[in-house]
């Protein structure tokens, strides 16, 4: 059956991708894009947003051909920050009009009292922080594209660190550091200079799932798992504050 729907999508020309935005800002808050692509069979677990029901891939092309720049398969990402399934939805007026789709919308991020949606973040030593099992800590999770250069340098680690060390010794934070990069590669930072917080490595899935839209951005959980802010690039002087009320 796989084997026949992708013969099918073959002999019509059309190899399914989707591109997902992932941060490439050299400079706090700066747009950011670029693309991955993504492999779609018949066994992809597709809703239509307008009827609520599972479609096809095939009936999922046959809206979009039938009506060119009218609709877009976006990932869903679950708990693990994988895009596990995805939705067929109607492009936005605007979408329309510029021909660039919107990968991240400002209105599904976590909102401030609101339980942390399920992540499960898991470190270069396979270490799971599942957010149900953290509660009782204060999380901070940190939002950066890479630590390649010129994208991390010691200036970044130590504004950061310099964020964080005031509440150390009171609030105790687990930071968790949301990067896209490769567990090999954070290995090689790790041996050459100590990092801010646990790193998170091949992490750009939680960018998406969590609507982050420039970098550093930081999301604070509260010990009972809700959200106590969500901080933008640019206004990181706001996590002394919020952190200084968490003791």
């Amino acid at each position: 059956m796989k084997s026949s729907i992708f013969r099918t999508v073959w002999s019509i020309g059309i190899l399914w991708a989707l591109t997902q935005a992932v941060a490439q800002a050299q400079q706090p808050g700066e747009p950011f894009s670029f693309s991955t692509r993504r492999m779609l069979d018949e066994s992809t677990r597709i809703i239509d947003q307008e009827t609520g029901k599972r479609v096809s891939l095939r009936d999922a092309m046959r809206v979009v051909d039938a009506q060119p720049r009218s609709h877009h398969l976006e990932p869903v990402f679950d708990e693990y920050g994988q895009a596990s399934s995805y939705k067929l939805r109607p492009l936005t007026v605007e979408e329309k009009q510029t021909g660039a789709v919107n990968t991240r919308d400002p209105s599904r991020r976590p909102k401030v009292g609101d339980i942390i949606p399920l992540f499960v973040m898991k470190d270069v030593n396979n270490k799971s922080y599942r957010s149900t099992d953290l509660h009782g800590q204060v999380v901070v999770l940190t939002f950066l594209l890479d630590l390649n250069e010129p994208f991390w340098n010691a200036n970044q680690a130590k504004s950061i660190d310099n964020l964080i060390n005031p509440s150390r010794a009171s609030v105790n934070p687990l930071v968790l550091g949301v990067v896209n990069t490769s567990k090999a590669k954070v290995r090689e930072v790790l041996k050459t200079a100590p990092l801010p917080f646990i790193p998170i490595p091949d992490a750009v899935g939680f960018h998406q799932k969590f609507s982050i839209m420039g970098f550093p951005s930081y999301i604070v959980i509260d010990r009972t798992g809700k959200v106590a802010a969500v901080i933008e690039p640019g206004e990181g002087e706001q996590l002394k504050e919020i952190l200084s009320k968490l003791n």
